[in-house]
């Protein structure tokens, strides 16, 4: 996956870990802070905004994406 559009969110959680993908908002854990991820490209397909993207998967806050 490509991410295209994020930014940088206050707080902290280890690296690769999902903090919150509900409500149309993607936050992962970097080691040094959050990362809010706005619009990404899975293999293959078109970029779309975080909120299509979670529809589309089943994200668990807690789950690694490492």
């Amino acid at each position: 996956v490509k991410i295209l559009k994020a930014a940088p969110v206050e707080g902290k959680r280890e690296m690769g870990v999902i903090v919150k993908a509900s409500d149309g908002k993607l936050f992962v854990g970097t080691g040094y802070g959050l990362l809010s991820i706005i619009e990404l490209q899975p293999p293959g397909k078109r970029p779309m905004p975080a909120s299509a993207f979670i529809l589309g998967r089943r994200l668990k806050e807690g789950m690694s994406v490492q």
